[in-house]
């Protein structure tokens, strides 16, 4: 008989921390030490325990009271690089004028740009070059956020009821998964003719 776990040992709680990181089950299961050939195996069953779930949660409010991140901010300056627009620089562009350009940016506006650089060229002119954000993908990510957009996959029964949907995977994971389950069926049906 199996003695229920009253609480996270040193590794599911690494786990756990690194899990938050990048949200890589997978990765977050080498980085505290399982093994990388059964990690992914094992960062999903961690994941489906309601122990991990907890510290996960738990960190994950921590760390949004630490940053002081909330998803009105994050949804703020998706936003801004969303619905930047180029008109807002089209003057001080033409004029090549930087300081002209940073004097006038608002703070909404200034979300929208990546990079600015500025390099002497021969005869004391300036080069200025700005790079902004992606927009589609800031889009995109406001979309997902707002129920607008959502990726649909279908999902085969893998083995006995158990489907990919039970199984707490990213979507490219799920897919890989798929793929696999895919290829067996191909690999099956011709040796089996």
């Amino acid at each position: 008989m199996k003695v229920a776990q009253k609480e996270l040992n040193e590794r599911q709680k690494k786990f756990c921390r690194e899990y938050i990181i990048d949200y890589s089950a997978q990765q977050a299961g080498i980085r505290a030490g399982y093994a990388p050939s059964s990690a992914h195996v094992r960062a999903c069953l961690l994941l489906k325990l309601p122990m991990v779930q907890e510290e996960i949660a738990r960190l994950l409010k921590k760390q949004v009271k630490r940053t002081e991140v909330s998803s009105d901010k994050v949804i703020n300056e998706l936003a801004g690089i969303a619905f930047g627009n180029l008109k807002d620089f089209e003057k001080a562009i033409a004029e090549n004028n930087l300081d002209g350009l940073l004097s006038k940016l608002t703070r909404e506006q200034a979300v929208f740009i990546s990079t600015i650089t500025q390099r002497e060229l021969q005869g004391g002119n300036k080069q200025t070059t700005i790079k902004f954000h992606d927009k589609i993908k800031a889009l995109e990510l406001l979309m997902k956020h707002m129920g607008l957009l959502t990726e649909r996959l279908q999902i085969e029964q893998v083995d006995k009821g158990v489907s990919i949907e039970d199984l707490n995977l990213s979507l490219e994971e799920k897919k890989r998964l798929l793929g696999l389950v895919q290829q067996a069926k191909l690999n099956k049906e011709s040796i089996q003719e």
